[in-house]
């Protein structure tokens, strides 16, 4: 091996692990009855076991540096040389070089955006986790965040993130030491036992756990307020919320910038857009868990 990163055991006991340096998956099957030195019983990423050439196609990686898996037999691979995570389905049945069935980070197998930074996109992703509600959390470690995606086995390829940890939205990458942002977000691990996630924050020398959350029954209300750069109110301007399927609601804000939305229910997952002559804002992601009274927006 050259720089192995990354290891996952799955339901049946075989071993994978990611050969970051030689740009491939190796799979040790009863790995605990092999001796010492014993040779891999099959290798993804490459076409056989002398082959270590860095690609990018739908049987090819570059740097895979962590991997998880599936009790179905799914594993998958984040392939941080290309910007993207590969998911191998039934991987324990694929011949050497066998080709991946999904891509998240593109919609293809063999480009990337150029736009690293979207809902949809990654930078040189650090690691991977699932946890027992099939949600797949990615450390996207040069945008330091944590892009979270539901129902991981149902998506699609190029499936955008449905939340995000490290950021106030899926457009900004800034860094930070605080108690909501990471530098350098890496190698993510999920604990049933107390439903936890942890994240190793690795330029802030240190490791960050954030805990479940349960929705309030009912419906709630959300409220903020608009300012320009310099901490003024702007009246007038359009607050736009919208939904997982697309569902828009918008209020405009009074004479003090503020403004409310009434009954919404809990639970949702919603993307704010605000709108105002002669300013320009980020949007930003915002998860409705209970009565929320301070998602501000700055203008740029």
């Amino acid at each position: 091996m050259a720089y192995p990163e990354g290891v996952f055991v799955d339901t049946a006991g075989r071993l994978w692990v990611a050969d970051t340096g030689n740009n491939r998956i190796l799979r040790f099957d009863s790995p605990a009855l092999k001796a010492n030195g014993a040779a891999a019983d099959a290798v993804l990423g490459a076409p056989d076991f002398v082959t270590n050439s860095p690609a990018m196609s739908q049987s090819a990686m570059a740097g895979p540096n962590s991997i998880t898996g599936s009790s179905s037999g799914t594993i998958w691979v984040s392939d941080s040389g290309n910007n993207r995570v590969l998911r191998f389905d039934s991987a324990a049945s694929k011949s050497n070089g066998g080709a991946a069935d999904f891509v998240i980070g593109s919609t293809v197998f063999d480009s990337i955006p150029a736009n690293r930074t979207t809902a949809a996109t990654l930078d040189t992703p650090g690691g991977l986790a699932f946890d027992v509600q099939n949600r797949l959390y990615i450390a996207d470690t040069a945008n330091a965040r944590v892009l979270i995606f539901n129902n991981a086995s149902g998506l699609s390829s190029g499936a955008p993130a449905t939340n995000v940890l490290g950021q106030p939205n899926f457009t900004s990458a800034i860094a930070t030491l605080s108690q909501s942002g990471f530098d350098m977000p890496y190698s993510p691990g999920f604990d049933p036992t107390t439903q936890s996630l942890f994240v190793a924050d690795v330029a802030n020398n240190r490791v960050l756990r954030f805990v479940p959350q349960s929705a309030t029954s009912g419906n709630v209300s959300i409220s903020g307020r608009v300012t320009d750069h310099s901490g003024n109110p702007i009246r007038n301007a359009r607050v736009i919320f919208t939904d997982q399927v697309g569902g828009t609601r918008m209020v405009i804000t009074n004479s003090y910038g503020y403004y409310t939305f009434a009954d919404i229910p809990t639970g949702a997952s919603l993307t704010a857009n605000v709108t105002a002559r002669g300013y320009v804002f980020q949007p930003r992601v915002v998860q409705v868990l209970d009565n929320l009274t301070d998602i501000n927006f700055t203008a740029q």
